[in-house]
């Protein structure tokens, strides 16, 4: 497996970060059960946020195409 990179540790952190905020600004008297589902939330949707980083730049890259074979060389002939 692949170490991440650092554009992926990046949105993933920003992405934890922002929705734990958002959280629990919108539930500002949110018991403890609840903010550690918030938390755990705001894990799963910064890791699903990292993992798109890749699974998009693997996408975009074009597939390598065998290269074709060249021409059989002529006997006596030499370059």
């Amino acid at each position: 497996m692949r170490h991440a990179t650092p554009a992926q540790i990046a949105r993933g952190s920003v992405t934890v970060i922002s929705v734990t905020f958002v959280a629990l600004i919108l539930a500002p008297q949110a018991s403890g059960a609840a903010v550690a589902l918030i938390a755990v939330a705001a894990l799963v949707l910064g890791v699903v946020a990292a993992v798109a980083v890749r699974t998009r730049r693997r996408a975009a890259a074009p597939a390598r195409q065998p290269s074709s074979p060249t021409a059989p060389e002529q006997p006596g002939v030499r370059v």
